[in-house]
């Protein structure tokens, strides 16, 4: 006769109840994989830094995400280079699931926290930018209930942003943008930079902004034969407006290394008498450079200069505009064995620095007389002219206040 240990029994019944219910886990497994909402995400996804452009979404994304996801991407840079990646779409449960952004897992700092919040209008994308060198690091956590929120959705769509002028002429990558995208870029040289853009697609609607130091030129999109800018480093911003995604940006962008446009004229200029000298400032007529400082002699090729003669320069200035009260020309005479002050030139009228100040009573009517050399038998001539000058000076300012 056999007899039963009843635990035993027990045990057993309770071991064939586990392998029917993981059997049915398992084949419920299989279900959800196929309806696309694998619940599984890589510990750590890392996106290397020579990939140009990507996205990454959230398990199950758009439909819906998983509880107990602890889901982690780590964008690399380029070497000299920063991340800016788009928050393309955005929704969880509220405070329980979390989306951490950080700007590199090296240092920790954590740049935002998202949780509940919805992002799907591409009017209110929300970018984020690392610092050079430095990548993103972004943490998807959720806790162990189900959702239909649909998830997280990145995207890293533009090329590198930094580029070096050479001697070789280079384009700019093509890539493609979404509405209301935008690219930037920054162009540097050590000597200036000559910029061409040829626009091949007129019917996509895109806009296109060129930044110099205190300048916004529209000149680089109307000049297809290409501009220097008159500063070592360019940025070019790039915006689509097309209602239609992932249009191809309708721009050839080349650029090379230049002479500089603000380069400075020689120190020392002959004036011959029979072919007027015209002396430009750096940059004329598109717009002096900022932080200037050029000087320059000029003189007579062969000067006449006896006991009853002294042979002169006559200049005269056809335009003159500069920035009120803090850009100057200035004008020295030789006196003795040093240059003294003859004149200080600067716009006194913002409004109308063609008529309304200096430039156009001295620029038009006063033709200023240099001696080349002032010796004690002309000291009684040279203080004449220049009292004339001043006499001169004041009848015109006279006319203009009147």
């Amino acid at each position: 006769m056999l007899y039963y240990n009843p635990v035993f029994f027990l045990l057993l019944l309770h071991l064939l109840i586990s392998i029917i219910f993981a059997e049915s886990l398992a084949a419920g497994t299989t279900e959800i994989s196929e309806n696309n909402n694998d619940c599984s995400c890589p510990t750590e996804e890392i996106f290397v830094s020579n990939l140009k452009e990507g996205a990454f979404k959230s398990p199950g994304f758009p439909d819906k995400y998983c509880g107990f996801l602890d889901c982690k991407w780590y964008i690399q840079p380029e070497e000299n280079t920063f991340v800016q990646a788009e928050l393309v779409s955005f929704e969880t449960e509220k405070i329980h699931d979390t989306l951490d952004v950080y700007h590199t897992r090296m240092n920790g700092s954590k740049l935002i926290n998202l949780s509940g919040e919805r992002y799907d209008n591409p009017v209110e994308h929300l970018y984020l930018s690392s610092s050079i060198n430095g990548g993103l690091y972004f943490h998807f956590v959720t806790d162990g209930i189900n959702h239909n929120h649909s998830g997280i959705y990145y995207s890293f769509p533009c090329p590198q942003p930094f580029y070096f002028a050479t001697n070789s002429p280079q384009r700019l990558p093509a890539f493609s943008l979404r509405f209301i995208d935008s690219c930037i870029f920054s162009i540097n040289s050590t000597q200036g930079i000559k910029l061409t853009i040829n626009r091949f697609n007129m019917t996509s609607k895109f806009g296109l902004k060129v930044f110099e130091t205190e300048s916004f030129p529209k000149r680089y999109l109307e000049h297809q034969a290409g501009q220097l800018a008159k500063t070592e480093s360019v940025s070019i911003l790039i915006t689509s407006y097309d209602f239609e995604d992932n249009i191809v940006v309708p721009y050839e962008i080349e650029f090379v290394a230049a002479e500089k446009a603000c380069k400075c004229f020689p120190n020392n200029l002959i004036v011959s008498r029979t072919q007027p000298l015209n002396l430009l400032s750096p940059g004329f007529p598109l717009g002096y450079c900022d932080n200037l400082n050029c000087s320059t002699q000029i003189s007579l090729e062969n000067p006449l200069n006896t006991n009853d003669y002294v042979e002169s320069l006559q200049i005269q200035f056809n335009t003159f505009r500069t920035e009120i009260y803090k850009d100057f020309l200035r004008i020295k005479v030789p006196f003795g064995d040093e240059d003294r002050e003859f004149l200080r030139i600067s716009n006194d009228n913002e409004e109308d620095g063609e008529k309304g100040g200096i430039s156009y009573w001295i620029g038009l009517l006063l033709f200023v007389l240099l001696a080349i050399k002032i010796q004690n038998k002309q000291k009684q001539l040279t203080i004449i002219i220049l009292f004339q000058l001043i006499i001169l000076l004041i009848m015109n300012r006279l006319k203009y206040l009147n």
